[in-house]
């Protein structure tokens, strides 16, 4: 085999190789590129289905909202809310609509855990007690929180809302018989700054609340009293 022959086999090689290598970047570039799509086709995606959990909420605390106007509650917080001030004159009782909205979609299920209410709260001062606590780590003592003994200002909540509920303990005999198992319930409810309470909140679940029926006389007296 001649020299040039060599050369020309050598310089065959080097092209196949450079051929080779540059479809093999070509595939490499263009499975990024796929990449690159698909990564900003989710995001828009997801962009989107935010935007539509969003304006669902929206709709959902708008329609619960109407719901509860239609109802008496909204007299019966401002009348406790006056109820309040007259116990207490000299302290700023405010009475305010919480909208929380809260809608979750995915591909086959949508998810609505969004509520409203009516809240009242004030802030009063009262004598405080209590211990602090600590635990050991190792054989060291550290300390979780610090006792403390004197006046406070603590905060008196409440709210009386509609929504969803899934624990059993707060929903009234009748909604738990009918809903499935782990169901989520569509129901007034009625808490504090310490949680909801149960005794209210079955009495108003019992009641069937609708603008349109006129409750049992006291129904609302007992409602609040608990």
């Amino acid at each position: 085999m001649s020299l040039s022959d060599w050369d020309r086999i050598q310089r065959e090689r080097q092209r196949q190789r450079q051929e080779a290598e540059a479809r093999e970047r070509a595939q490499q570039q263009q499975a990024e590129q796929q990449r690159l799509a698909r990564e900003r086709e989710a995001q828009t995606s997801d962009e989107q289905r935010k935007r539509n959990e969003v304006t669902e909420g929206q709709k959902s605390v708008q329609k619960l909202e109407n719901e509860m106007r239609s109802t008496p509650l909204p007299q019966i917080a401002e009348s406790i809310k006056q109820q309040w001030q007259a116990q207490s004159p000299n302290v700023s009782v405010t009475l305010t609509w919480v909208r929380e909205p809260e809608v979750d979609i995915w591909s086959d299920e949508i998810r609505d855990d969004s509520r409203v209410g009516i809240k009242l709260s004030y802030s009063h001062e009262e004598f405080v007690s209590y211990e602090g606590s600590g635990h050991y780590e190792g054989e060291g003592y550290v300390t979780d929180y610090e006792g403390f003994t004197g006046v406070s200002t603590l905060p008196k909540v409440l709210v009386i809302g509609i929504g969803m509920l899934t624990n059993y303990d707060f929903l009234s005999t009748e909604m738990v018989s009918s809903a499935k198992y782990n169901e989520r319930v569509r129901c007034y409810f009625v808490k504090t700054n310490k949680g909801l309470i149960q005794e209210a909140n079955l009495r108003i679940q019992a009641s069937g609340i609708k603008a349109h029926e006129e409750p049992k006389k006291g129904f609302w007296r007992r409602l609040f009293s608990a």
